[in-house]
């Protein structure tokens, strides 16, 4: 696998928080077909000492993991976008969001998924945070249920 990442603050004396990216990936899933997996993503984003906003678009074919294939095995075309926004209400405490929409097989109708993740965080310091949310999956098939959990989540860096 190849992969490469391209940032860019293009205009870091006027507004320095802002970030362009692009993020690619080629290379052979891990199955013994060895179906193509590829991955162009860009993410532009927005950080300041009150708020982050982030936006994010990925468009590629199959995945590491060599399952995202058809009958034939051959991989799958996917794409998706993402937003996510933090809003710090004190510099320990912030209030997040998130909304998904990802397609995992751009030639089926009906196999669209959308996220929408709201929560709590607590900044421990040194980037672990305790994040308190509510995630909630819905699913375009008919008859697949929707997806709602609350969860408690320790993130730990080390």
């Amino acid at each position: 696998v190849i992969e490469g990442r391209l940032p860019i603050r293009p205009l870091h004396d006027v507004v320095p928080g802002l970030q362009v990216s692009y993020f690619g990936i080629r290379g052979k899933g891990n199955t013994a077909a060895e179906p193509d997996w590829t991955l162009n993503s860009a993410m532009l984003s927005y950080e300041h000492r009150r708020f982050v906003v982030t936006g994010t678009w990925a468009d590629g074919t199959g995945n590491q993991k060599g399952d995202a294939v058809d009958a034939a095995g051959n991989a799958l075309d996917r794409d998706g976008w993402s937003v996510f926004a933090e809003a710090k209400l004190t510099p320990k405490w912030g209030l997040i969001g998130r909304y998904d929409q990802f397609d995992p097989n751009k030639s089926l109708d009906d196999d669209e998924n959308t996220r929408t993740i709201a929560g709590l965080v607590y900044h421990l310091g040194k980037g672990n945070d305790i994040v308190l949310d509510y995630d909630k999956v819905d699913y375009a098939k008919p008859g697949k249920p929707t997806d709602d959990r609350i969860q408690l989540t320790l993130q730990v860096k080390y």
